[in-house]
């Protein structure tokens, strides 16, 4: 495989989304998850279940969803154009919040996705 879409690459991206996730909770919903890091994002994801109960269910972890479907059914083009929207939206928080964690996570994830998309304009 690729080294942009490579299994260490995958799982900085991962853990990105993770970071994310977390820092929207703490931010925007002002609640944290109860268990953190990669596995226990990937664990939430993977449930049926809304870990925000009496809550929508929020947008970013949709965005989130989709992007993991991309990443197993291997749509390269699907998978930048939604990690691009991703880190926009991230981005937009980050400004609202002035929050230069969310910040950070969302650039590193908006430079993956312009690699994403380069080397699939490349292909």
């Amino acid at each position: 495989m690729n080294e942009v879409l490579s299994h260490e690459e995958i799982g900085k991206l991962l853990g990105s989304y993770a970071a994310i996730e977390k820092r929207f909770a703490e931010l925007l919903l002002e609640i944290k998850p109860q268990k953190s890091g990669l596995s226990a994002f990937l664990e939430r994801l993977l449930s049926s279940k809304n870990p925000y109960i009496g809550q929508p269910e929020p947008i970013w972890r949709q965005e989130t969803e989709d992007i993991v479907r991309a990443l197993a059914v291997d749509d390269r083009q699907e998978l930048a154009s939604l990690m691009n929207l991703h880190a926009l939206n991230a981005a937009i928080e980050a400004a609202r919040h002035q929050d230069s964690t969310l910040a950070r996570h969302a650039e590193a994830l908006r430079l993956y996705s312009e690699r994403v998309r380069n080397f699939t304009a490349r292909q």
